[in-house]
């Protein structure tokens, strides 16, 4: 016999979860936005042994097979499909044949990744700071958005609501990305339990994406987020995660930007909107998400932060990228009219980027960045930049590497075609003061990934230094 634990709410003991035991509720409640409803009373249980670990290893099924025909029931839920897709096909009665390798279980075991819960709540604690998952954190870790990270506060709500083999291909991608965030911070070598993983659930997802076809599925672009940073973890090749995140890209062209404008459906797309937009400058490809509708709509219900605003302003910068490649590679038809009109749009977007700049420096009435004197080896001083926060060093960092781009590309331009010269502000724009001005940007990016790389900050900060490749 065994005492029923008082600090294990209904609401956790029914879904099988770790409980805080807070009152009134406890985290695990109030973080998923479920009523908890309250702590039992002193009961007697029956005690049932419980399998060994390696007999559990041994026995390892997929979910599918043990929810059998309920699982359609997800499609009921209108909250997680598009409006008016009463033909969405039912995934539990179509998928056959799901891949069953489980040769990775055993480091999940040794890492201590038991449960989907101690998986998920890896994820969160290097992904989001302390203070958002209900725990104690440091004073540095605030509340706030992050290049990479918020959508991951849509796993839990994501994983006790999802049944059969999307519950399945989800949690397996989760494992995968928990053990490749454990290998990262342990520095241990788990390539191998890692890869199985992965291909588990590579596997899996390709089944449920040719289920589900046309239709969007939270469930379906969480596993992909979680595909996409194991390559940025354990990377097959440098770029195979934009692979992830150029599939995004088109499950969120299956619905209108309506659907995104609240619910887990909006908190997945502030996670992956800024990917998606990184994407298009790094392939120098007009995106989706410059559209006026992309822009405006999936905030109609809610304020845009300080980086969402920026990368607002950004989007329309790779289509004028694109069309300075097309005048760069292809001269015989780029006439000089043209290109004097690739010079003015990027000449536009550095001034538009540098009006929400300062309308930005008008929201706060304390200095959001300033200089820092750090004593290194040999007596010497680096100076850096230090910011208010995490996502305060985002938003200027990407300013920052924004307006350089733009920069660079007016300089090539003017250097392909001098006599475009007297079409700019020859104080700004000659190749002496373009040249200072890119050097100056690039080194205050250089200069700010002390603060964004602190150990505090975990992965969530790691993964915010894409603007060093502009640098």
């Amino acid at each position: 016999m065994k005492v029923r634990k008082k600090n294990l709410c209904h609401t956790c003991r029914k879904r099988k979860l770790q409980c805080d035991g807070k009152l009134p509720a406890c985290s695990q409640c109030l973080h998923s936005k479920r009523k908890c409803e309250g702590y039992p009373e002193a009961l007697f249980v029956p005690f049932i042994a419980t399998k060994s670990g390696r007999e559990a290893e041994n026995s390892y099924k997929p979910l599918a097979s043990e929810s059998g025909p309920a699982s359609g029931s997800i499609l009921s839920d209108p909250a997680l499909s598009v409006p008016n897709c009463k033909d969405a096909p039912n995934i539990s009665h179509e998928m056959t044949g799901l891949y069953r390798g489980s040769s990775s279980m055993s480091h999940l075991c040794l890492t201590g990744l038991d449960t989907t819960q101690d998986i998920i709540l890896v994820i969160l604690h290097n992904f989001v700071p302390l203070d958002e998952t209900g725990f104690e954190t440091p004073t540095s870790l605030v509340q706030s958005p992050r290049v990479c990270g918020s959508w991951v506060t849509a796993l839990p709500e994501l994983t006790i609501d999802t049944i059969g083999p999307l519950a399945e291909c989800l949690q397996s991608a989760s494992s995968a990305l928990a053990l490749s965030i454990t290998a990262y911070r342990r520095s241990i070598n788990m390539v191998d339990s890692i890869s199985v993983q992965y291909e588990k659930s590579l596997h899996l997802l390709a089944q449920n994406l040719a289920v589900c076809k046309s239709f969007y599925r939270n469930e379906l672009v969480a596993t992909v987020m979680c595909l996409a940073l194991v390559e940025v973890l354990s990377p097959i090749r440098p770029s195979s995660w934009l692979i992830h995140v150029e599939g995004v890209s088109r499950m969120f062209q299956l619905s209108p930007p309506e659907l995104f404008a609240s619910g887990v459906e909006h908190t997945l797309f502030i996670g992956f909107r800024p990917l998606l937009i990184l994407q298009a400058f790094i392939l120098r490809k007009a995106t989706f998400l410059a559209e006026d509708s992309w822009v405006h709509t999936p905030f109609q219900n809610h304020r845009s932060s300080p980086l969402q605003s920026l990368l607002g302003v950004a989007s329309c910068i790779p289509g004028t990228l694109e069309r300075v490649d097309v005048s760069i590679h292809n001269p015989c038809t780029a006439t000089i009219e043209i290109v004097q009109d690739r010079i003015k749009e990027l000449a536009n977007s550095k001034a538009l980027l540098e009006a929400w700049h300062c309308s930005y420096l008008k929201t706060s009435s304390r200095p959001l960045y300033w200089r820092r004197n750090i004593e290194i080896e040999c007596k010497s001083n680096l100076n850096l930049w230090w910011f208010q926060d995490l996502s305060t060093a985002n938003v200027f960092i990407y300013f920052w590497a924004f307006q350089l781009i733009c920069l660079i590309d007016i300089h090539v331009l003017l250097e392909k075609y001098p006599e475009l010269e007297r079409l700019v502000h020859k104080a700004i724009y000659d190749a002496r003061g373009l040249r200072e001005i890119c050097l100056e940007l690039s080194v205050q990016i250089y200069q700010s990934m002390e603060y964004i790389l602190q150990d505090d900050f975990m992965l969530y900060g790691v993964s915010s230094t894409y603007s060093m490749w502009s640098a």
